[in-house]
C-alpha cells in the first residue's frame, strides 16, 4: 500500500491530510492495468470513481477530438464527485498503464464521517478548479481578442 499512499500524497487533493488519513483513503484504492489503446471510460458513462495514473499516459477526448494528454502522477475523473454528472470525456491509454481507482461511494462515506478531512479535501479541490477556470478564462480572452481584430 505504500506505493498507493505515495501516489496519493503527491496529489494536491491529499497533501494536507495526515499519514493516517491518506492510509485510510489508500485502503479504498484498487489497481488496474490497461494496454495501449484500451479505454478507461467513455464519454457519457456513469461516473463512480476518480483515477490516479500510477504509471503511463492517457489521452483525453471529447466528441472524438483529442483535448490533451495526462501522464504518471496525474489524476482525472474527479468532477462527477461534485456534480454527479456522467463522464464528459473519453479517456484512453496511449501506452501500457497502471491506474489507481478510488470509488466515489467509499470516498464520500469517509468525507461524510470526518469534517476535517472533508474540509481539507474540498478546499484543495476548489483551489484546483479555480486555477483551471482562470486558465480557461485567459485562453478565451486570447481567442476573443484574436477574432475581434
Amino acid at each position: 500500500m505504500s506505493k498507493i499512499r505515495e501516489a496519493l500524497k503527491s496529489i494536491y487533493l491529499f497533501q494536507e491530510l495526515t499519514e493516517e488519513e491518506v492510509d485510510r483513503i489508500a485502503s479504498m484504492v484498487t489497481e488496474a492495468r490497461f494496454n495501449a489503446g484500451q479505454t478507461v471510460f467513455y464519454e457519457g458513462d456513469a461516473a463512480d470513481s476518480m483515477y490516479v495514473i500510477a504509471y503511463g499516459t492517457v489521452e483525453l477526448e471529447e466528441d472524438g477530438e483529442k483535448l490533451g494528454v495526462l501522464g504518471t502522477g496525474a489524476h482525472f475523473g474527479e468532477l462527477p464527485l461534485l456534480d454527479g454528472m456522467n463522464r464528459q470525456l473519453t479517456v484512453r491509454c496511449q501506452e501500457m498503464s497502471t491506474i489507481y481507482t478510488l470509488p466515489f461511494d467509499q470516498l464520500n462515506e469517509y468525507l461524510n464521517s470526518d469534517t476535517k478531512v472533508a474540509a481539507d479535501f474540498y478546499r484543495a479541490l476548489a483551489h484546483f478548479l479555480s486555477t483551471r477556470l482562470r486558465k480557461v478564462d485567459r485562453e478565451l480572452a486570447v481567442i476573443k481578442e484574436h477574432y475581434h481584430k
